[in-house]
């Protein structure tokens, strides 16, 4: 990426998880909006079957977004109304100004 903020051309959004106990000691799971942004999104496949991945797994994403105190492993990008669960975050010392994020599709 040349260009790095022309790149960016799709609205998400990232939410988090907010796990609460109530008096019935029951946990009840929120999602909250943490943050709209603008973001790069790229297909990587299904999984490779040399890892022994099925043709079957959820398809997977690479996001790459300006970096935010936000992004956390398991938070969730919710772009065009599907859901992505981030499962890697990279950050590159060469390039500070991004985040890479793996993400995997919900359904």
């Amino acid at each position: 990426m040349t260009e790095f903020a022309g790149g960016l051309t799709n609205r998400v959004e990232l939410w988090q998880r907010v796990d609460d106990r109530h008096a019935g000691s029951g946990l009840e799971e929120e999602w909250v909006l943490v943050d709209r942004l603008l973001a790069r999104i790229e297909p990587e496949g299904a999984g490779l079957p040399t890892e022994a991945m099925t043709l079957s797994a959820m398809p997977r994403y690479r996001v790459t977004a300006r970096v935010g105190p936000a992004f956390a492993i398991d938070s969730e990008l919710r772009w065009k109304g599907r859901r992505m669960v981030i499962r890697q975050l990279l950050a590159d010392p060469a390039l500070p100004d991004r985040v890479l994020c793996s993400c995997e599709e919900l359904r």
